[in-house]
């Protein structure tokens, strides 16, 4: 069963990718959405795709918190340089 849903993923992300210059990346000129390493919220529309359709897909660092303050300032500051604190 996993290795069916991680062929499964594999072939989606291929997919994903093979349509990536259908959708035009929007950074959010705001300084109330921002990246843990402060660069511009971002998403992607679609240039052809159904208007009367929406689908949304949430993707980032997530959670970045620890037991500590200190714990919690290493882990963001650590995501923070990777794409999942970043738009750049």
């Amino acid at each position: 069963m996993i290795i069916i849903k991680v062929l499964a993923f594999a072939l989606l992300s291929q997919a994903c990718l093979s349509a990536e210059a259908l959708y035009d990346l929007v950074l959010l000129n705001t300084t109330s959405a921002l990246c843990l390493d402060g660069s511009p919220g971002a998403y992607y529309i679609s240039r052809d795709g159904d208007p009367s359709k929406i689908y949304l897909e949430f993707q980032g660092g997530g959670w970045c918190g620890a037991k500590d303050l200190p714990s919690t300032i290493e882990s963001c500051y650590a995501r923070s340089k990777t794409v999942l604190g970043s738009s750049k």
